[in-house]
């Protein structure tokens, strides 16, 4: 590991172990290796030990981080206001056996962080509750300009925020595969896009603050709620949505409606962002 950790010199990391250390110094600016590719299988096949990061800033450089493993616990404790950039999680698995799971948690309030132009694929198992991120407290925006690819079993939901203040995307393409998930998916979406499908009823809650965002729902029962109302304009695709799935302050439109830019204006969902 080369550099100082200051913003003019910020720590250059390559090993993983290097990395921990760097993202777990107070106040640090740190930055991957371009061309950084951490393969899990590799480096931890039995799985990972939870990182806290405390640092200011993290520049991935477009690091790829493979096959990350982690049981009853989750990958990541940001401790701090980090800011997150480019850096990229492929196959992850996580589990939550007689313990809570995900990526990433926080837990100090007013503490949340931000990512922005980062990758996120992979498998969350939740026989206990797992996430992809857990936030104890006021969450508000966090990621920006993300994608998300993730398929879900049991006891999942993407975010959780105390106060029923869920962790917000903006300008993000999110996929979930909710198969036989039982809680409920609260998220805030804000210009962003959520393709997902359920074996079971799901319960969708859109955060206060959500805005001109388009599901694109798979549902078996369950509801749909946009609760900020007539503030935000949250279209769905109405032929993924079944007859007895109860649908609140959304607008339906057919996959052609989606397609067709004259309507959406007409509507007011291209203007205004």
């Amino acid at each position: 590991m080369t550099g100082t950790g200051t913003q003019a010199d910020p720590y250059i990391v390559e090993s993983w172990e290097d990395f921990r250390t760097a993202v777990g110094t107070s106040g640090a600016y740190v930055e991957v290796k371009p061309n950084t590719v951490w393969n899990f299988n590799e480096i931890a096949p039995t799985g990972l030990a939870e990182t806290t990061i405390r640092c200011a800033q993290i520049n991935g450089n477009d690091c790829e981080l493979w096959h990350p493993y982690v049981r009853d616990h989750f990958l990541f404790y940001n401790s701090s206001d980090a800011i997150i950039n480019k850096l990229h999680l492929f196959e992850f698995n996580v589990e939550a056996g007689s313990a809570g799971a995900g990526i990433f948690r926080t837990s100090t309030i007013h503490t949340q962080g931000k990512c922005s132009l980062c990758q996120f694929s992979g498998t969350v198992t939740g026989a206990s509750y797992s996430y992809f991120h857990q936030a104890s407290h006021q969450a508000s925006d966090i990621y920006y300009n993300c994608s998300f690819d993730i398929k879900a079993v049991g006891n999942f939901e993407m975010v959780w925020g105390s106060y029923m203040d869920y962790p917000k995307f903006t300008d993000c393409n999110i996929k979930l595969d909710c198969s036989a998930v039982t809680l409920t998916q609260g998220m805030g979406l804000v210009k962003s896009q959520l393709e997902y499908s359920a074996d079971t009823a799901i319960q969708l809650y859109i955060d206060v603050g959500s805005a001109l965002s388009v599901i694109y729902p798979k549902t078996k029962g369950g509801s749909i709620l946009n609760d900020a109302g007539a503030s935000a304009l949250i279209l769905a695709d109405s032929s993924g949505i079944s007859s007895d799935t109860t649908v609140t302050n959304v607008t339906l439109c057919t996959p052609e409606q989606l397609k067709n830019a004259e309507y959406l204006t007409s509507i007011g969902f291209l203007t205004g962002g």
